[in-house]
């Protein structure tokens, strides 16, 4: 059974059923279940898509408690899935999404209420002679703890901190001395207020940026 069908900005049909999504291209089908992608259920609910393209599923299944749903996030490569383990959601069952002119997604749950996410998308990455190779912040919204994950094609020194919207520091990356491959260095946030702030690491190779979310 189809429950939702939309259109992305780029021309792909996004329909929602009973047991997964289905992406449609004009020439390709894919499907995605919990099995393949980030959906916390195979029952979808809802699908809004942003303007630029930003996918976002809620899905949910499930008569008795434990429940199993939430929200999924796709940007075209990777999967984010938000449930009430790591997000302020009210409820797994999503009724409703909405994106209004400030660029908030607005998340409506069933009887539980509502809570709203203001959406910020990550910022590239600097490529300076290619060596950083890939810079992520998880989870992203974050309430409490994450991690920054760091790839470098070479070991180096790595430093930074979070920055507020007057450019004040608070929260410092200490410098370390990282090895080449994939590194993760942990955060903790839960002294921070909710708003967007921006992660700037120096690496040998250059500086690398992202936008970090702090929801409550």
């Amino acid at each position: 059974m189809t429950t939702q069908v939309e259109v992305a900005p780029n021309g792909d049909l996004w329909l929602g059923t009973d047991s997964g999504c289905i992406r449609w291209d004009g020439t390709h089908s894919t499907i995605y279940t919990t099995a393949n992608s980030g959906l916390p259920a195979n029952q979808v609910h809802r699908i809004l898509i942003s303007p630029e393209g930003i996918v976002w599923i809620a899905a949910f299944q499930g008569l008795d408690w434990p429940y199993h749903g939430g929200l999924a996030r796709f940007d075209g490569t990777t999967w984010t899935t938000f449930t009430r383990d790591n997000a302020p959601l009210p409820h797994e069952q999503i009724s409703a999404l909405g994106l209004d002119a400030s660029g908030r997604l607005w998340i409506g749950t069933g009887g539980e209420g509502i809570a709203v996410l203001t959406l910020i998308e990550t910022t590239a990455v600097p490529q300076i002679g290619s060596p950083l190779t890939a810079l992520q912040v998880y989870p992203n919204p974050a309430t409490r703890h994450g991690s920054i994950t760091v790839s470098l094609a070479r070991p180096g020194v790595v430093t930074g901190g979070l920055f507020d919207t007057t450019g004040r520091r608070v929260l410092e990356v200490s410098p370390t001395s990282l090895p080449q491959g994939h590194n993760v260095i942990p955060f903790d946030v839960d002294r921070l207020a909710a708003g967007s702030y921006l992660l700037r690491l120096r690496t040998p190779e250059g500086d690398a940026h992202s936008r970090l979310v702090v929801v409550r």
